[in-house]
């Protein structure tokens, strides 16, 4: 049995799609293209029985820097999330993880880079903080604007794609 079988309640015109799109998108690709619907490479859900939703490919960027240290869409998230809310835990909590595990991808960050991403306040009755130093805006900054590059480089091949999917 192979991962688009009935079992898995997904239509088989999307099946189907993936089957023939998605190994061809990911061995050709270094990004990680996803699906709302099947956890493969692409999103295209159905609206009614005779229209589809055009194809959308997200680019995820992850930058590693050997062993120290990975920063992606994840800790992207986390950083404007702390910068929106000025503590390392109410940015936790938006994103549904424990404060533990977001303050140890804060630490993660803080040793890869050659200056803090996150200034923090200690806690207590004066309710400590959190928040972006000048190295983290950039940081931040830097990976969002890899992330417009990335789509913008993939647009005019997204188009030819969309081309050769079934109405």
């Amino acid at each position: 049995m192979n991962m688009f079988s009935a079992n898995h309640h997904v239509p088989t015109t999307l099946c189907q799609l993936a089957a023939k799109v998605a190994p061809t998108l990911i061995a050709e690709s270094s990004l990680v293209v996803r699906s709302l619907a099947c956890g493969i490479a692409l999103k295209h859900r159905r609206l009614m029985p005779s229209k589809l939703v055009s194809l959308s490919i997200d680019p995820r960027l992850r930058i590693n820097y050997g062993r120290r240290f990975a920063f992606g869409p994840g800790k992207a998230e986390l950083l404007e999330h702390i910068d929106r809310t000025g503590s390392i835990s109410e940015a936790a909590r938006a994103m549904g993880m424990s404060y533990m595990r977001a303050w140890t991808l804060v630490k993660s960050l803080d040793c890869g880079f050659a200056e803090p991403l996150v200034n923090k306040s200690r806690g207590g009755r004066t309710r400590g903080g959190a928040t972006l130093s000048k190295t983290g805006r950039r940081v931040l900054g830097l990976y969002r604007e890899m992330e417009t590059a990335s789509k913008a480089a993939i647009h005019a091949t997204h188009k030819r794609l969309n081309r050769l999917l079934k109405p």
